[in-house]
């Protein structure tokens, strides 16, 4: 009978699915006969195996720190064949009494995506096992290796028929994990978010931080796409350093999308291992901080551009911010404060803003019989159409503009409801809500003592807030 040891187990992820493949993949067995001299051999056999839909024209590959995974070159690495159920598979051999470290990635026509995560890693701790790994997708932290023995003549794997109920109770273990983390990732992202500047009851806040451009209301298409501006990159350190790169980009970057691509540049894309160091940290802060109170303006920039591409830039933005926190063992907490920091200048990526259709409530509101005509005109050119075509901060301060004007006018209540709930809507998707907010937000995903502590606290103070004079007992 095989010999079985499970070596490594851990649990935690986020799950994400491409949808059905289209394609079948030459199917070849993957099985390799044992060496007979196995105890003196170098190298043992591995096979990767991991279950993930994808779309057709894509391949999984996996790239690690090995030559046979491709010394971390996503084109030289180990790419997996297409089995029954949406089953990747791979083998390869690796040294014995290494570390290896290994990501899966998922190569596509328009470039690779990266699972989220720290590398995964294992030790083939002798000669005489093959080891047998099996990945879940963005759950880097729940990697099974399990080994086998080798022996003369015989499959250095098992069936992969034969592992299918394991794999299935391993998944859905893996299913459980993934939901808890992703109440957990939504706490952080709220907690991180009470770090910002505005005000949780009313605009003043993010209007009195403004340094763009005067709101005007609009009762036809008169947004501008004049830039003026100097980008000079004569005194800053040479490519690539983060500055040149904001530098340069903000120049071809007209619109606030175009900006946080430039953003991702410097914090994703030319950061090692997508994780960002402390200088690209505090340039993409403070670069991120002037284009969202107006110090860097956006302009029209063209295309048509809802705002679940900006919602879905913060998400990766997001992960690598994570990934940073997870790795800082500095001391001093550097990258740590300055992820939490920056990640309060992205636009939420909640579910709500990540659809393809978001902030739809404007389209209503503009559309209400209840109000003038004028009033319709200006709501549709200033805020519904700029909104789903070209959003950017300007727009949640002509909000607070237009929402302090209607609540001075006569309007109707539900009017008046409908436009302050469409306001709240835009200050979470700008990542503006207050501290009540944020608490409530978070609140589902903790325990019942929790939950009663935030209860407590907001009940305290709002009794604090109703105080006109409140004394220092009060505050204390």
């Amino acid at each position: 009978m095989l010999q079985q040891r499970s070596l490594l187990r851990s649990g935690r992820g986020s799950h994400c699915s491409r949808g059905l493949v289209q394609h079948r993949i030459a199917r070849a067995p993957l099985q390799c006969n044992a060496k007979d001299k196995a105890e003196t051999a170098e190298k043992v056999p591995v096979r990767f195996r991991i279950r993930k839909k994808i779309e057709y024209g894509e391949r999984l590959k996996i790239v690690g720190n090995q030559a046979a995974l491709g010394s971390w070159d996503v084109s030289k690495a180990l790419e997996l064949k297409w089995h029954e159920g949406d089953l990747w598979v791979g083998s390869a051999e690796v040294p014995v009494k290494q570390d290896i470290e290994f990501k899966c990635v998922c190569s596509t026509p328009h470039g690779e995506s990266w699972e989220d995560g720290s590398n995964r890693k294992f030790k083939a701790l002798g000669p005489s096992y093959s080891l047998d790994i099996r990945c879940s997708w963005n759950n880097t932290r729940s990697t099974d290796v399990h080994a086998q023995e080798l022996k003369p003549a015989e499959p250095a794997f098992r069936v992969l028929a034969s592992l299918q109920s394991l794999d299935q109770e391993a998944e859905e273990a893996d299913a459980r994990a993934q939901q808890k983390e992703q109440q957990r990732a939504r706490s952080r992202q709220a907690s991180y978010s009470s770090m910002s500047s505005y005000s949780e009851s009313d605009g003043e806040s993010a209007v009195s931080a403004w340094q763009g451009r005067e709101v005007q209301f609009m009762r036809s298409n008169q947004h501008s796409n004049e830039r003026n501006g100097k980008w000079d990159t004569s005194n800053l350190p040479p490519a690539p350093h983060p500055l040149q790169t904001l530098v340069r980009g903000d120049e071809k970057a007209a619109n606030w999308l175009r900006k946080l691509e430039v953003a991702k540049a410097v914090l994703v894309d030319e950061a090692e291992r997508a994780r960002p160091g402390v200088e690209a940290l505090a340039a993409g802060f403070v670069y991120l901080q002037w284009v969202t109170t107006g110090a860097i303006p956006c302009v029209e920039g063209g295309g048509h551009y809802r705002p679940n591409h900006h919602a879905r830039l913060a998400q990766h933005i997001f992960k690598s911010l994570e990934w940073t926190i997870e790795d800082d063992t500095d001391p001093s907490r550097a990258a740590t404060l300055l992820a939490r920091k920056l990640s309060t200048r992205l636009p939420s990526f909640g579910e709500a803003f990540t659809q393809q259709v978001p902030l739809t409530r404007i389209r209503d509101i503009a559309h209400r019989n209840d109000i003038p005509s004028d009033l319709k005109q200006e709501i549709k050119h200033t805020l519904q159409n700029k909104l789903h075509r070209n959003a950017g901060p300007e727009d949640l301060v002509a909000a607070e503009a237009m929402l302090g004007r209607i609540t001075s006018g006569q309007y109707s209540g539900d009017f008046v409801s409908e436009f302050k709930i469409f306001v709240a809507e835009l200050r979470e998707f700008f990542n503006a809500a207050g501290l009540t907010d944020l608490l409530n937000a978070v609140k589902g995903a903790m325990s019942s003592e929790d939950r009663q502590v935030i209860d407590f606290f907001l009940g305290q103070k709002a009794a604090l807030d109703s105080k006109q004079n409140p004394s220092p007992e009060d505050l204390v």
